[in-house]
């Protein structure tokens, strides 16, 4: 079962390798990790409310709405800018955290509301669980999370937010075979550790990344940063895939099959 699944990770990101840049790419990995997880009858209860839509789809249409202008609203949802020094507290004010939490509420409580706000809950937590797990999207103010954090990649100057938004994948040329790897390596406690907790838990845990994601020299990206964070981009979407298949397993009451 481990390798089945295996093999079925590596034919999803062989699919989408060159059809998206990372941002979506990494957002499909997600969900289709979550996928092959999942009981068919929780597959099926999704599939309703996405009416015909691809989970790929579903996973990326917060990214393709803001083309359009029309949902300028959403931005602040895929954030939590936080100090370094500071924890969080819940807040009114939108962001990843309290967004993923009404998602579920009301995915939890779909039979009242109207079905196309059900389907926007589900789209909108497939996507946002993604960013929970992009460590600088749980960044600091100072920079506004790496946006305003100026790098040299190798003779160009780009921002550190998009060096692990794109540069990263694609100098390092990740495949279909770096989240294979990591899956065949781990136990089934470890598998278990990644699956549980809640979203505090692995806003943390995003945020402890953050020390190796400013650990670098000079301003300069190196090929030693970039082979050392590879890694760390593969684990995180694969940890992002358990979780969004245990948080949909409680949402539609229908345990998880065993994978990896």
């Amino acid at each position: 079962m481990k390798k089945c699944l295996v093999l079925i990770l590596i034919f999803t990101v062989a699919r989408f390798n060159t059809l998206y840049a990372w941002g979506n790419k990494g957002h499909i990995v997600v969900v289709q990790v979550a996928k092959n997880q999942l009981h068919q009858t929780t597959i099926d209860s999704v599939n309703f409310y996405l009416n015909g839509m691809q989970w790929e789809s579903a996973a990326i249409w917060m990214n393709e709405v803001k083309k359009s202008g029309n949902y300028d609203y959403m931005l602040p949802w895929h954030t939590i800018i936080l100090p370094k020094d500071r924890t969080y507290v819940s807040t009114e004010v939108p962001n990843v955290m309290n967004r993923i939490e009404y998602c579920l509420s009301v995915i939890k409580s779909r039979a009242l509301y109207p079905r196309q706000e059900v389907t926007n809950a589900i789209m909108v937590l497939m996507h946002l669980v993604g960013d929970l797990h992009e460590p600088l999207n749980c960044g600091y103010p100072e920079d506004k999370g790496g946006k305003r954090a100026e790098v040299d990649f190798f003779g160009r100057k780009t921002s550190l937010y998009k060096v692990w938004e794109s540069e990263i994948i694609e100098a390092r040329n990740i495949d279909q075979w770096d989240g294979a790897q990591i899956n065949l390596a781990l136990t089934k406690k470890e598998i278990a550790n990644m699956k549980y907790g809640n979203i505090r838990d692995w806003m943390d845990e995003s945020r402890s990344i953050l020390d190796n994601v400013y650990d670098y020299k000079d301003g300069a990206i190196s090929n030693e940063y970039l082979a050392k964070n590879k890694i760390v981009i593969s684990k995180q979407l694969v940890k992002a895939g358990m979780r969004l298949a245990n948080l949909l397993s409680g949402c539609f009451k229908v345990g998880s099959r065993a994978t990896f």
